[in-house]
């Protein structure tokens, strides 16, 4: 979820709403996935700077393609000001990713670096492993 107060206007201020509810879950999509990369590569001789590309693609594919806006919603307020009545919005708004977008985006990734040589077997099966737990999970 993102939110914004005391947006001066409502379309800039549902903007931003969304932008920073986006930007949450990349963040959060970005920890797990840095965890269950750095999972995936013990015991494997994995490039860090590599698994950094593979988590930048990922994420840069889950902002393309990944995420939908669920929900928006805002409240008008009545402020006083030295200038008179102006209205000011509190905008929320809620983003969502599917789990196909999201493996999709991820899968598009370990393809694109297993094709360069980047990404074991073994690797992508520890990857894979960790979505299919923390799906089931749920």
């Amino acid at each position: 979820s993102g939110m914004f107060t005391d947006a001066p206007n409502l379309s800039k201020g549902l903007q931003v709403a969304n932008k920073l509810a986006q930007a949450k879950i990349v963040e959060s999509i970005n920890l797990r996935l840095r965890n269950d990369f750095t999972y995936a590569s013990e015991g494997l001789h994995v490039d860090q700077t590599l698994l950094e590309q593979i988590l930048n693609t990922t994420t840069d594919e889950m902002i393309v393609s990944g995420f939908f806006h669920n929900k928006q919603y805002y409240e008008k307020k009545e402020v006083r000001s030295p200038a008179g009545i102006v209205y000011k919005y509190d905008c929320h708004a809620l983003a969502e990713i599917t789990q196909e977008n999201y493996m999709n985006a991820l899968n598009t990734s370990l393809d694109k670096y297993a094709n360069r040589g980047g990404v074991s077997e073994t690797f992508r099966k520890k990857v894979e492993e960790r979505q299919e737990k923390f799906f089931n999970e749920e």
